[in-house]
């Protein structure tokens, strides 16, 4: 992060605010009683104000673009299309073998018939 510098300055304590701070001070500590006009009020003490210059932020987050969990979905699924398409081709297999056993059966009966007429004529 980078953050700008900017600086200002100002006389403190200004003359209107000296009378009240030179009594704060002097009701509060009797030792303060030294410090009696401007010069000495302002050589001995300092007011320092820091602020931010703009109170936004940026958060620069890094995360996993391809997790665990991700990895381990996507093989199951894949896994599950390639089990789906082998289920789906062997059920397409058991109905071309029991096709195939009907034409059979229908080709021998119909052999049989003919024959059957064959030989009466």
């Amino acid at each position: 992060m980078q953050y700008s510098l900017t600086m200002s300055q100002s006389q403190w304590p200004s003359d209107v605010y000296l009378k009240h701070l030179l009594q704060t001070l002097h009701n509060k500590n009797a030792k303060t009683r030294i410090i009696n006009d401007a010069d000495s009020a302002r050589s001995n003490f300092l007011r320092l104000e820091i602020y931010f210059e703009s109170l936004s932020y940026e958060v620069i987050t890094e995360y996993e673009a391809y997790t665990w969990e991700d990895l381990l979905s996507d093989i199951g699924g894949t896994l599950g299309l390639y089990i789906g398409l082998s289920v789906i081709t062997v059920c397409e297999i058991v109905k071309l073998f029991i096709d195939m056993c009907h034409y059979c059966r229908n080709v021998k009966e119909r052999r049989l018939q003919y024959s059957a007429k064959t030989a009466k004529a």
